[in-house]
């Protein structure tokens, strides 16, 4: 293989970081779809309104699934027996049993989630930090996501909003990324006592717009945890971690090592400016590891920590008692 024939399924607002990091590396952007077909009048590839019919062609090499949420699943598993390597977006499943059933039918191939930002300059230095125990034993750690979701964000969608279609509200779609990174940076999450509601938006949405957690660490540290789409035009989402003899912020502009920036993310031309850049480096990362076998891209088993936690936590809110995470 001397250059990577990509396709991309679903080709809503994600879709642009993708496509721009396609062509940057020098890939071939070979077919795109969409069940609306006004979506793809831009591009001059082969073009579906049927995934299925995408996935008969041999020039494939890699899909990049970034449809609703309720599709993730199946679509990776029809991808992967197709013989495409695939990278779903997040959240790549919206329960734990199906992530599991996309693990049992790999059928050989790269099958990654995006979470891109594992990959923002921050996280990398944070994550090289925290291993190396550069400021002692971690003590603590805070995650804040103050975000802002008008009801025209759900209504003129056929999927936000929907817990069938979406999985859930707030914490599966704005806040699963920093779930994440809230295990991959400080450790295995053992337990959770977590509260969801919907303040600002009922009778707009079925699930939370707001939640607010307790993470038992394995450690034996306690993390906290607030995320809300009800904050007047949103803001910045930090995660502060508390070591020994340091405090770590991550934030949308880089890492702060007690209050002083120490390295800047690259900013995102496209897309949401909270998107980051990071998509670029992942996916060029996934590419040179399907061409030259080097690269250490996110293999889809990444994704069930965040979903087992997230799980855990509407279990929590239901039963209102902590609960314990389990698999």
């Amino acid at each position: 293989m001397s250059a990577v024939n990509a396709a991309v399924i679903g080709l809503g607002v994600i879709s642009a970081a993708h496509i721009n990091a396609i062509k940057s590396y020098g890939a071939n952007l070979v077919a795109v779809c969409d069940i609306k077909e006004e979506q793809m009048s831009g591009y001059s590839c082969a073009k579906y309104t049927d995934y299925r019919e995408l996935l008969k062609r041999e020039d494939i090499d890699i899909v990049h699934i970034c449809t609703p949420h309720y599709l993730h699943a199946q679509m990776t598993i029809d991808c992967a027996n197709a013989g495409k390597h695939v990278l779903v977006e997040k959240p790549a499943a919206t329960k734990a049993e199906q992530l599991l059933k996309m693990i049992e039918n790999k059928n050989g191939k790269k099958v990654c989630v995006c979470f891109q930002n594992r990959y923002n300059n921050a996280t990398v230095m944070a994550k090289d930090m925290l291993a190396k125990k550069t400021y002692g034993n971690v003590l603590g750690v805070c995650a804040l996501v103050p975000w802002y979701r008008n009801d025209a964000y759900y209504t003129n969608s056929d999927w936000r909003g929907r817990i069938a279609k979406e999985g859930g509200c707030l914490l599966v779609n704005q806040a699963i990324h920093t779930i994440d990174l809230m295990q991959y940076l400080v450790g295995d999450v053992e337990s959770v006592k977590a509260h969801v509601d919907n303040y600002t938006h009922p009778g707009t949405i079925e699930g939370e717009d707001t939640a607010t957690a307790a993470f038992y660490y394995a450690s034996g540290i306690v993390g906290m945890f607030f995320a809300t789409n009800c904050y007047n035009s949103g803001s910045t989402i930090q995660i502060e971690i508390k070591c020994e003899s340091a405090t770590l912020k991550l934030t949308e502009k880089g890492l702060f090592i007690d209050d002083d920036l120490t390295i800047e993310n690259i900013k995102a031309h496209l897309g949401k400016s909270y998107f980051g850049n990071a998509h670029t480096a992942l996916i060029h990362e996934l590419y040179d590891e399907i061409l030259f076998g080097s690269g250490s891209s996110l293999p889809i088993e990444e994704a069930l920590p965040a979903c087992r936690i997230i799980e855990a936590m509407y279990e929590s809110s239901d039963k209102k008692q902590r609960v314990r995470i389990t698999g």
